[in-house]
């Protein structure tokens, strides 16, 4: 038998490259198969065999060529992804070896040829287990004692849930472990989805610019000053490791967004991505699977490791189920964010009632109301795209004006107008009227109506001098028409009471005022 472990070993000293550094992370990833290797055979010929000696001096040797190449292939720009995950998570030595253990006798053949070997215990032959590990990377009992600690339930591998462990065990040192496939994944370069539970996770760049956001500067201010400052004081890692040691959780920056559908919570989440040159980490929402997917806590769990994984910013839009009390959903979540160190977004259309210990963990609540008329002739402005022409009698201050819009009802118009022009005009010189702009917009305020059930909207046709009541109301309600208009002209509204036994004769007033001041009601 020692014939073949004296074999790989020569052919494993044949590989030692003198490359002063790794080309691609395949390369280094085939180093650290080597090391895995060197650490098991080492494990198997510890009782002092002659065979010992050599193979911990080369390893020696050979982890020590590798620290340099690393050195230079980080300063040539090269992406290690097993070194960006021990840093990411900030693994120590003995933490670092149980992930290259765990990651190779799942992904290598080589590795798993000589696990078998070294087993005592062979109803796995291809796993390993706690007790497997303890054994291979501690030099003595005492230190097989010592290190237990690494699998307790505070132990970084646990806590962040970087290993899984077998349902079925006899003791808990004798279960099969495992690393998460996303973190095989990860490690190896590969970014494709293999496993379900995954699959409902979406990670992406923004293109989305801050001064596409249309918001009170203050605000807007306020919101990426405390982004910015927390990004910039991860890079400082010494003083900020400390700190997070201190504080122990509860170290992540927590938004609540919350207001109005359509009024730029959303954009705005997706535009300090993209000022911080982050990606955004959200749950897919189609109709399908969304209710679905909020009941699956685990998907609560999968993101955050997402975001840690690529330095992302976690996003959860209209999650109104993470406010509810004492459900496992809420819980989950309230777990998660306390061990998260991102940035953490929450966004909800309705009224917010949460549970106090999520209350105390959001850092900052941001209220979102419609705009005004000002911000809204902006966002007009701002959501025509370059390549489209505006026509002479567009007056974009006059649509601001009649048109009472949150930011994603003006957008629907403009796409809506946009199409309809691009057919007319062949796709060449495209060019917005006011005629298309305001056929696109009525059908917004309409929709707008038809979709919350509870209202409708249209042209009265009643007029004051026909209605069935005393002259002296029916001049009344002129003067009210009339005081409308010139008021309006200084932009100023006016609120009328009208009292009547019968309701319908009250309607048609409303209505005869309202098609008096040439309004839909």
């Amino acid at each position: 038998m020692k014939i073949i472990e004296q074999h790989e070993l020569d052919v494993i000293k044949q590989k030692k490259s003198n490359n002063p550094f790794f080309e691609d992370n395949i390369e280094y990833l085939e180093a650290l198969e080597d090391i895995a290797i060197l650490k098991l055979m080492a494990a198997i010929y510890r009782n002092n065999d002659p065979l010992l000696s050599d193979i911990m001096e080369f390893t020696l040797s050979y982890e020590n060529q590798m620290k340099e190449k690393v050195k230079n292939a980080n300063e040539k720009g090269v992406q290690l992804s097993f070194e960006k995950f021990c840093s990411i998570y900030n693994l120590d030595n003995f933490e670092r070896t149980t992930v290259q253990l765990l990651l190779f006798s799942q992904t290598s053949k080589r590795f798993r040829e000589f696990l078998p070997k070294y087993k005592s215990d062979h109803h796995n032959d291809y796993f390993l287990t706690i007790d497997d590990i303890l054994a291979i990377i501690s030099l003595s009992y005492r230190d097989q004692i010592i290190n237990r600690k690494y699998f307790s339930v505070d132990g970084r591998l646990v806590k962040y849930e970087l290993i899984d462990f077998s349902k079925h065990y006899r003791n808990f040192f004798y279960t099969d472990v495992s690393l998460h496939e996303r973190i095989i994944n990860f490690i190896v370069g590969d970014n494709n989805i293999y496993d379900v539970e995954l699959q409902g996770i979406m990670t992406e760049k923004s293109n989305i610019k801050w001064d596409q956001v249309v918001l009170p500067a203050e605000k807007k201010s306020e919101i990426l000053e405390i982004a910015q400052n927390y990004a910039a004081n991860k890079l400082e890692k010494a003083n900020y490791k400390l700190i997070e040691e201190f504080y122990g959780y509860g170290t992540g920056i927590v938004f609540l967004f919350y207001g109005p559908s359509g009024t730029g919570k959303t954009m705005l989440a997706y535009a300090l991505a993209n000022e911080l040159d982050k990606s955004i980490v959200t749950i897919k929402s189609d109709e399908e699977n969304c209710g679905s997917m909020w009941r699956d806590s685990n998907i609560i769990k999968h993101t955050f490791r997402e975001a840690k994984l690529c330095n992302g910013i976690v996003f959860f839009d209209e999650c109104d189920d993470l406010f509810k009390n004492d459900t496992l959903t809420s819980r989950t979540f309230l777990i998660e964010l306390e061990k998260a160190k991102c940035i953490t977004i929450l966004a909800t259309n309705k009224p917010i009632q949460m549970d106090p210990a999520l209350d105390r963990r959001v850092t900052m609540k941001v209220p979102f109301y419609l705009p005004d008329e000002f911000e809204r002739e902006k966002i007009w402005k701002i959501l025509i795209p370059p390549n489209i022409k505006i026509a002479s009698n567009v007056n974009i201050r006059e649509l601001a004006k009649k048109y009472i819009f949150a930011g994603g009802q003006i957008k629907n118009a403009l796409f809506m107008a946009i199409n309809n022009a691009m057919a007319r005009d062949n796709f060449q010189d495209i060019t917005l009227n006011y005629e298309g702009i305001e056929k696109s917009a009525e059908y917004q305020t309409i929709t707008a109506f038809e979709l919350n059930g509870l209202s409708e909207s249209y042209t009265p046709e009643a007029k004051i001098h026909k209605l069935l009541i005393s002259s002296d109301k029916k001049t009344m309600l002129s003067k009210i028409a009339s005081a409308y208009k010139k008021s309006n002209g200084n932009n100023k509204g006016i609120n009328i009471l009208i009292g009547s036994s019968n309701i319908e004769s009250g309607i048609q007033c409303a209505n005869a005022v309202a098609k008096a001041c040439d309004l839909k009601v």
